[in-house]
């Protein structure tokens, strides 16, 4: 008012709205104001700049306010990147399972060459036929693969491998193996893998994106891993114990759990070793009886009553015959006749060692049965690294696209707050537009982005209302009577809308529909015509944001509502006018600044209102206004 434009351009945003107390602030109307602020504070220094700065000019000494308020509108782009991330994970998870199946099914493979040859008979087996829960389990590993090719998101990502497959399984497969949940029978599943798995293997061109490549070889390389399975799978219905069927179906599988398994391995090794114990046993009590008879034959005879001299000479006969019968075939072979091989069953059979034989023999195909018991109880060890990996991979894989799913249909709502709107109506068709630098302007170029745009641009043109509201532009009225009888009113004399976002189709849009914009505004707040309301547009945003910011000009000191509101400032200040820590005004001179009085909104507006008047109007404003302060002497305020 005395020419020190210590405060010439002033621009106010009320926090009250928020009802923002101290330790407040992460109350989400808080944090809602806090990433609307920042608009507010750059479109203030863009406004002298650009061409509604004429809202600039309205100052005036005593009307010298500018207020401000501003929303948000976020296009939540990082759900839709998060889809796009999480596939990228899924895809991840899916690399994990081919490398610890592929390293599994190597080990189980290695088990099976190395055994069918050392224990033939545990692979003796004709009998067993796949089980329906193998079936069922068989074509849930198929429908997994099925799973990630299928999935929407590779539709919206412009991948093309669910296109080649689907053109192959159309071209390429047997009417009866064309639809894969009719098909319920063992082999016509492996079948239905190998087919589509060399239809796959023909196709050479390349994929334009890296991780439909790496999607497409994927598939390829799982639906191989699936082949060796059913193999596998055929080959461990010969194995002749159950117990040990059970347990190599299941690592072919992956199953991480062989609590119950390994336990029943381990009771059945321990009968066999019980077993060969009993066996041995009894084969040497038997044995001990030519042993007792000997013994016996210091007694003169053995318990048949025969002497020594009768065993012993049936002994020296056996021998001689068997010598007998040796040197008649060496004649039988030195007469040039083909020597009749002697069987050696026969022959052990003839003699009295027989029962020994019988006892290694048996003994030896009960150790056989033990060793690959004991192996097998080693491969579940060592297998269980890769076992437990490849089940974490297929829980990941499976919960990430659970995960997809879920975000897909959640998400499609609307979010509105005091200062930022949500908007949760994303097309995820745009989620090929996206790269790691793209803003909204990345959908300018595209039908289904301009149509994105357009929505967020229809949120803009119901939004902008919100904006003229005294409460959250922090003043007391929007427009006040005064003067006799209440005829004079005051109104604010200009304001502006800005509308910023990095996309130019909404920029475009905002400026052709300006006129509606303004005629709003001049109606909202009693301007004096369109020329009073101005609408303008810029590109300075976040990348996914549009702000809408609002600026009336201009209103006067007592109209700025947290300053009466509630025991607001002007009451604190009538308490302690002269704290000279509440002062910075001609402190240099060793002075100070209070005011005297508050004023009613009726006459604080006639003020105002004189303001607009000619100069005798303006000076007798002027006079008004300084009569409502006193300068002081700092001594004053010291109690001197």
């Amino acid at each position: 008012m005395k020419d020190d434009k210590l405060f010439n351009y002033i621009v106010l945003s009320s926090l009250s709205p928020t009802g923002y107390v101290d330790g407040g602030d992460r109350k989400r109307e808080v944090v809602e104001f806090d990433s609307a602020f920042p608009y507010m504070f750059i479109n203030a220094f863009y406004l002298p700049t650009a061409d509604i700065s004429a809202i600039v000019d309205a100052k005036r000494d005593y009307s010298g306010f500018i207020f401000a308020d501003s929303h948000v509108i976020e296009y939540p782009v990082e759900n839709l990147r998060t889809l796009k991330k999480g596939f990228e994970d899924v895809i991840a998870s899916y690399s994990e399972i081919s490398n610890e199946r592929t390293r599994l099914l190597k080990e189980i493979s290695t088990f099976f060459a190395t055994n069918e040859n050392l224990y033939p008979a545990e692979y003796s087996k004709t009998d067993t036929e796949i089980t329906h829960s193998d079936v069922t389990k068989f074509k849930k590993e198929i429908e997994k693969i099925r799973n990630v090719w299928e999935n929407e998101i590779t539709s919206l990502l412009n991948f093309q491998t669910q296109n080649i497959i689907e053109s192959a399984i159309s071209n390429n497969m047997p009417v009866e193996l064309k639809e894969l949940d009719r098909i319920n029978e063992f082999d016509k599943l492996a079948e239905y893998v190998t087919r589509l798995k060399k239809s796959l293997e023909n196709e050479s061109k390349p994929h334009e994106n890296a991780k439909d490549q790496e999607l497409y070889e994927l598939v390829k390389k799982n639906l191989n891993l699936l082949g060796q399975m059913a193999e596998l799978q055929n080959k461990a219905l010969a194995v002749r114990d159950n117990s040990a069927w059970l347990a190599l179906a299941n690592l072919i599988r992956g199953e991480e759990n062989f609590g119950k398994i390994s336990g029943d391995i381990s009771s059945e090794t321990g009968k066999l070793r019980d077993r060969d114990v009993g066996l041995v046993k009894s084969e040497i009590n038997a044995l001990a009886k030519p042993v007792d008879d000997y013994i016996a034959l210091g007694h003169g005879g053995d318990e048949s009553g025969r002497s020594l001299e009768d065993l012993e000479r049936e002994y020296i006969d056996k021998f001689a015959w068997l010598m007998s019968l040796l040197i008649e075939r060496i004649n039988e072979t030195s007469g040039k006749k083909k020597l009749k091989p002697i069987r050696r069953d026969a022959w052990m059979g003839s003699l009295p060692l027989g029962e020994i034989d019988g006892l290694i023999q048996s003994k030896k195909e009960m150790q056989q049965e033990i060793e690959f018991f004991t192996r097998l109880d080693e491969l579940i060890s060592s297998s269980f690294e890769a076992r437990k990996k490849l089940k974490a991979a297929l829980d990941s894989y499976d919960s990430g696209l659970r995960d997809i799913e879920e975000r897909r249909r959640g998400g499609s709502k609307t979010i509105e707050g005091m200062y930022r709107t949500w908007f949760g109506e994303i097309n995820p068709a745009i989620l090929s537009l996206l790269n790691d630098d793209s803003d909204l302007s990345s959908l300018d170029y595209d039908n289904e982005g301009k149509e994105e745009i357009e929505k967020l641009y229809n949120i803009v043109r119901w939004k902008y209302k919100d904006l003229i509201d005294a409460h959250k532009l922090g003043v007391n009225n929007l427009s006040v009577g005064h003067g006799p009888g209440g005829t004079e009113r005051w109104s604010f004399e200009k304001s502006a809308l800005v509308a910023s976002s990095p996309s130019r189709w909404l920029s475009q849009m905002t400026d052709n529909n300006a006129g509606d914009f303004r005629r709003y505004l001049v109606k909202a707040l009693d301007l004096k015509g369109v020329d009073s309301a101005k609408v303008n547009s810029h590109n300075y945003t976040k990348p996914w944001e549009v702000s809408l910011t609002f600026f009336a000009a201009v209103s006067f000191l007592d109209n700025i509502s947290p300053l009466t509101t509630g025991g607001g400032y002007w009451e604190k200040y009538e308490r302690s006018k002269n704290n000279i820590l509440h002062h910075a005004l001609y402190l240099q001179q060793g002075k100070y600044v209070t005011r005297k009085r508050t004023l009613l909104l009726a006459d604080a507006a006639e003020i105002a209102g004189l303001e607009d008047g000619n100069k005798k109007s303006r000076d007798e404003a002027k006079e008004r206004v300084l009569d409502l302060y006193e300068v002081k002497d700092i001594k004053e305020a010291a109690g001197e």
